[in-house]
Protein backbone atom coordinates (compact mmCIF):
# COMPACT_ATOMS: atom_id res chain seq x y z
CA UNK A 1 0.00 0.00 0.00
CA UNK A 2 1.35 3.29 -1.08
CA UNK A 3 2.16 5.57 1.77
CA UNK A 4 -0.25 8.76 1.16
CA UNK A 5 1.43 11.14 3.65
CA UNK A 6 5.07 10.13 2.06
CA UNK A 7 3.68 10.62 -1.74
CA UNK A 8 2.08 13.86 -0.60
CA UNK A 9 5.37 15.16 0.82
CA UNK A 10 7.42 14.04 -2.02
CA UNK A 11 4.25 15.59 -4.11
CA UNK A 12 4.87 18.30 -2.64
CA UNK A 13 8.63 19.33 -4.69
CA UNK A 14 8.54 16.87 -7.75
CA UNK A 15 5.88 15.85 -10.23
CA UNK A 16 3.11 13.73 -9.70
CA UNK A 17 4.43 10.98 -11.45
CA UNK A 18 8.02 11.16 -10.06
CA UNK A 19 6.79 11.70 -6.59
CA UNK A 20 4.77 8.33 -7.14
CA UNK A 21 7.34 5.98 -8.30
CA UNK A 22 9.82 7.54 -5.40
CA UNK A 23 7.18 6.97 -2.63
CA UNK A 24 6.45 3.31 -4.15
CA UNK A 25 10.48 2.77 -4.52
CA UNK A 26 11.07 3.95 -0.81
CA UNK A 27 8.05 1.69 0.24
CA UNK A 28 9.33 -1.73 -1.52
CA UNK A 29 13.25 -0.78 -0.10
CA UNK A 30 11.74 0.06 3.99
CA UNK A 31 11.25 -3.37 5.80
CA UNK A 32 8.87 -3.93 8.84
CA UNK A 33 9.47 -0.69 10.83
CA UNK A 34 11.78 2.69 9.64
CA UNK A 35 12.13 5.19 11.27
CA UNK A 36 11.15 9.18 9.82
CA UNK A 37 15.23 9.58 9.61
CA UNK A 38 15.71 6.61 7.51
CA UNK A 39 12.63 7.28 5.07
CA UNK A 40 13.67 10.96 4.37
CA UNK A 41 17.03 10.21 3.87
CA UNK A 42 15.95 7.77 1.33
CA UNK A 43 13.47 10.33 -0.17
CA UNK A 44 16.59 12.99 -0.22
CA UNK A 45 18.83 10.49 -1.96
CA UNK A 46 16.33 9.42 -4.55
CA UNK A 47 15.10 13.44 -5.40
CA UNK A 48 19.00 14.19 -5.85
CA UNK A 49 19.82 11.35 -7.75
CA UNK A 50 16.86 12.48 -10.24
CA UNK A 51 17.36 16.76 -9.63
CA UNK A 52 19.51 18.37 -7.45
CA UNK A 53 17.24 21.04 -6.70
CA UNK A 54 14.72 18.95 -5.70
CA UNK A 55 16.78 18.75 -2.43
CA UNK A 56 16.84 22.13 -1.38
CA UNK A 57 13.36 22.45 -2.44
CA UNK A 58 12.36 19.29 0.19
CA UNK A 59 14.33 21.51 2.71
CA UNK A 60 12.31 24.59 1.77
CA UNK A 61 8.96 22.60 2.15
CA UNK A 62 9.95 20.78 5.81
CA UNK A 63 11.01 23.90 6.99
CA UNK A 64 7.45 25.69 6.39
CA UNK A 65 5.46 22.46 7.94
CA UNK A 66 7.76 23.08 11.21
CA UNK A 67 7.27 26.66 10.89
CA UNK A 68 2.73 26.24 9.97
CA UNK A 69 2.80 23.45 12.93
CA UNK A 70 4.64 25.51 15.37
CA UNK A 71 2.60 28.88 14.90
CA UNK A 72 -0.45 26.34 15.08
CA UNK A 73 0.89 25.86 18.79
CA UNK A 74 1.53 28.97 19.90
CA UNK A 75 -1.55 30.64 18.28
CA UNK A 76 -4.89 28.17 18.90
CA UNK A 77 -6.99 28.39 15.42
CA UNK A 78 -9.37 30.56 17.98
CA UNK A 79 -6.57 33.40 17.75
CA UNK A 80 -5.70 32.43 14.58
CA UNK A 81 -8.78 34.54 12.96
CA UNK A 82 -7.27 38.10 14.33
CA UNK A 83 -3.83 37.28 13.04
CA UNK A 84 -4.88 36.91 9.65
Amino acid sequence: MLESWLFLAVNAVAPTDIAEKIARKIEKEIEGRSTIKEIRSRVLEKLGDIEEDWVERWKEYEKKKKSEQLEKLMFPTSLQLFIT
